[in-house]
């Protein structure tokens, strides 16, 4: 995954599970034992701080060992042991944790009621000695560029998919245009402020030069936000993904073009990956103004 989206590690121990997941096929949950004798249940403390994330529950194998369960003769999988070292993939969605049981699950983006973890996976990490880490993710439900894991320079992405792109173009063209009906919070900010207040509100956000979040989105809008404004030069605005370990990736949109996309939303949108180099660029012309109006 992307920078912003760092690994969490839950635990080391041997990975188990209790007789009734196999029994009930939930295949729910599992918990890392202190030791491997199959005997004894000694469930070690799990980090739970991602609880109700959305993401991958993955077990890095650290020492093998031959597993005793018999496995699952009905599904006809069976313990199989892995390589140290090796990333197995044991289920995605959303974490959970039984904490009363000392063990963590995925509950799947389909609400089905067997297989919320991948069984082939469990059988290769039975009884072995692993790192449980969560990979956080996006879910389905979230738009293509929230869920693009690359690091290309460029990406274009369709605008009708991506909530936040339409709800900035939505906030550029009432504000610009005075289609103000269209921003968001229109019927809102006219009974909180009342209508002059309000449109003066969206004047500025829309043409405030150098603005670096005078328009913005919730943070898990389309499952990463967008913030950003106008350039210092007016001639286009910036936006930024607003992630916590600073953007990814950027995206330059004209007046014209937001004009266009609102017409015909069924329209693709380069997104381009932030540099150092950028930065600076914006900061030399946010000197550059500054000097200007002095």
């Amino acid at each position: 995954m992307t920078s912003y989206q760092n690994e969490v590690v839950l635990g080391t121990g041997v990975l188990k599970w209790r007789p009734q997941e196999r029994l009930t096929d939930r295949y729910g949950f599992v918990f890392l034992n202190a030791n491997a004798r199959m005997e004894e249940q000694l469930p070690i403390s799990l980090n739970s701080s991602s609880s109700g994330q959305h993401g991958q529950l993955i077990a890095i194998v650290r020492e093998t060992r031959e597993s005793m369960h018999i496995g699952d003769y009905a599904r006809g999988v069976y313990p199989k042991t892995p390589l140290v070292g090796q990333r197995i993939l044991l289920g995605v969605g959303t974490l959970i944790f039984d904490q009363k049981a000392g063990a963590v699950g995925i509950y799947p983006d389909d609400d089905r009621i067997t297989d919320w973890l991948k069984i082939r996976g469990l059988y290769r990490a039975h009884s072995q000695t692993v790192t449980l880490i969560f990979r956080p993710t996006f879910s389905k439900n979230h738009c293509p560029r929230a869920r693009y894991c690359g690091d290309v320079e460029k990406k274009k992405f369709l605008a009708s998919s991506d909530t936040a792109i339409m709800e900035l173009i939505r906030k550029i063209l009432a504000g610009c245009c005075g289609r103000f009906d269209l921003h968001p919070c229109y019927e809102q900010w006219i009974a909180e402020f009342g209508t002059f207040r309000a449109l003066e509100i969206m004047r500025h956000q829309a043409g405030n030069r150098g603005g670096v979040d005078s328009l913005q989105t919730k943070m898990d809008c389309s499952g990463v936000g967008l913030y950003g404004g106008l350039n210092d030069a007016g001639t286009e605005y910036i936006f930024y993904e607003w992630t916590k370990d600073g953007p990814r990736y950027r995206v330059h949109l004209t007046l014209k073009q937001a004009e266009a996309i609102f017409k015909k939303p069924r329209t693709y949108l380069t997104f381009i990956r932030c540099t150092p180099e950028h930065f600076e660029q914006r900061r030399l012309e946010r000197e550059a103004a500054l000097t200007a109006d002095a």
